[in-house]
């Protein structure tokens, strides 16, 4: 035994490979360390840090030696407990939302790849999809994330074809019920009573609401929109402020106006938005049903995936990229980023600041919303009437009065006849204000609420028998006023961030269908065609759709405005 502990120490201090490239954390793992020997908290006890004078020296263990920080030498395995272990993936993938696990999918597939592994640092699957389910109301899919698809997302609609998904009518009840200012209406003009300057001016005041938004689309303001810093300063300026007022009432999407949003990443997104059906569909179950069926796919092809598995760090160590977990070390040779940029920052190492410090990634602006459900033992919204007209299921009220945005009753109902309703939907400045309410110490947040809704629907109503919300702090994304970068030149940036380097980035905040699951698997799909020679084969519609060539003042007067 004295032999080959000597022999064990010979090597420790003269026998150890020389240093390997030292990853990001060994640089400044020293810095506040005394002269010494440590294990290395990443590498699966592979080897060793050795401090000398706040300098960090990395060694390997010898002929399959691993580093016993118990005795401080590299030694035998079976001695040698490791509090993390080393997982060898040809394909990392940060992010289980919809396009992280489309991009597994199909790689696995098609066979170019045969070790893929999706780390996510949520308990559950599906990023921004996220679908609840009333105990009282099991067949009611609530949408705290993404509600539908578009009658003309052809792409997902092949998808949900593909993964053998049905899917049924989830199109909007019109008109939409409106309050603003303290008036009720179900039309945008009677809402305009509320607004007596739009209303007293000589040329807005005798416009529409699509006529407004129409005028301050024409070619000639927005080939100055530039010059302006916020959508809603162009739009105040471009017609008068109560009339930007008056439009930003009328959507559901307040924080368009509320928000920093470069205006010219809002007219792309909207021209993309107005070529839309407005007509919906649904997957049976709720769209997290996508996200259950690519999970089983992909682990049945052999994928690997990691559920509170939050990434620490990225970051080149020779050839392979590294991801480091709490318990893993994780050598990857290609690196798909399907992560909203939020998120993405949380990530330490050089790889990912190498991409957070890009002026492309840095440039993408992500927009709040906050959604709240609630079951009642009945539904008591059928027995009031609001401006006079009944409350539809499946019938929008949106109501910025008191930040809830949009409501909206399910069209589904309990085993005992229970009503579901949702209570909010609300985006931008109000949606941070829920936020901030619900991180309070007390629980305010179902109390106002429940009085929001009194007054929202002017009626005394029944307390909840079970609630849901969800804050999502990047709910969809825009441009950051004063960036050079149009969306389609993030969409074509994130494919391949770095000309020749096997990283790439994907996600609806990478491409010009921002907030929809068709930017997901298309900006996937660009990822895939540049990276793995993966051609799929985009219908003959899909590709007329974006072909369509027609000015957006003229488009935007028959079309509303939407987002998933």
């Amino acid at each position: 035994m004295m032999k080959l502990a000597f022999f064990l120490w010979f090597c420790f201090l003269f026998c150890v490979i020389g240093a390997s490239h030292e990853g990001d954390y060994r640089d400044t793992f020293c810095n506040f360390k005394n002269d010494g020997v440590y294990a290395d908290p990443y590498d699966g006890c592979k080897g060793f840090i050795h401090c000398h004078n706040y300098h960090a020296d990395y060694k390997l263990c010898p002929g399959g030696l691993l580093f016993n920080a118990k005795t401080g030498m590299c030694d035998w395995p079976g001695n040698v407990t490791c509090p993390i272990g080393v997982l060898d993936c040809e394909v990392g993938i940060v992010g289980g939302g919809i396009s992280g696990l489309y991009m597994a999918y199909m790689l696995l597939k098609t066979k170019k790849e045969s070790k893929v592994c999706i780390f996510e640092k949520d308990p559950n699957l599906g990023g921004r999809i996220r679908d609840y389910h009333f105990k009282q109301a099991p067949k009611v899919d609530i949408g705290l994330g993404a509600w539908r698809i578009d009658k003309l997302h052809f792409i997902m609609i092949d998808l949900l074809k593909e993964l053998g998904i049905t899917h049924r009518e989830w199109s909007f009840v019109e008109p939409s019920l409106i309050e603003s200012r303290g008036v009720k209406a179900n039309n945008h003009e009677a809402i305009k009573q509320a607004y007596p300057t739009l209303r007293a001016h000589p040329l807005f005041g005798r416009m529409t609401s699509s006529q407004l938004l129409s005028h301050a689309c024409k070619p000639e303001h927005i080939a100055n929109v530039d010059s302006y810093a916020t959508v809603d300063t162009y739009f105040s300026n471009i017609l008068i402020p109560e009339a930007a007022e008056y439009l930003s009432e009328l959507y559901g999407y307040k924080g368009d106006y509320t928000d920093f949003i470069a205006p010219k990443s809002y007219m792309e997104f909207t021209e993309m938005s107005m070529k839309l059906s407005d007509k919906y569909i649904r997957p049976t179950g709720g769209m997290s049903t996508i996200i259950s069926t690519l999970k089983n796919k992909v682990e049945a092809m052999g994928g690997k995936i990691f559920t509170s598995t939050g990434i620490r760090s990225l970051f080149k160590d020779g050839a392979n990229f590294v991801l480091i977990t709490p318990k893993l070390r994780v050598n990857s040779r290609k690196i798909i980023v399907a992560t909203p940029p939020v998120q993405f920052r949380a990530i330490n190492g050089s790889t990912a600041k190498r991409i957070q410090d890009t002026p492309q990634f840095d440039s993408i602006q992500p927009i709040p919303a906050f959604k709240g459900a609630a079951v009642y033992s009945n539904a008591w919204w059928e027995k009031i009437r609001v401006a006079g007209s009944p409350v539809l299921p499946g019938q929008k009220f949106i109501s910025y009065s008191n930040c809830l945005g949009i409501s909206m009753a399910h069209r589904g109902k309990g085993t005992n006849g229970e009503g579901v309703l949702h209570t909010m939907y609300s985006d931008g400045a109000c949606s941070r204000r829920w936020a901030d309410i619900a991180n309070l110490k007390k629980n305010f947040l179902n109390a106002e609420v429940h009085r929001a809704l009194e007054k929202k629907y002017g009626t005394k109503i029944p307390t909840p028998l079970e609630t849901a919300y969800q804050y999502w702090d990047s709910a969809w994304h825009f441009q950051k006023p004063g960036t050079p970068y149009s969306m389609v030149d993030i969409s074509n940036w994130a494919k391949r961030p770095f000309p020749g380097e096997n990283i790439f980035v994907v996600g609806e905040a990478f491409h010009p269908y921002r907030g929809w699951c068709e930017g997901s698997i298309e900006s996937s799909q660009n990822a895939l065609k540049d990276g793995w020679g993966i051609h799929i084969g985009v219908t003959a519609r899909a590709e007329g759709r974006t072909a369509q060539k027609e000015e957006l003042s003229q488009l935007i007067r028959s079309k509303s405005m939407a987002r998933a």
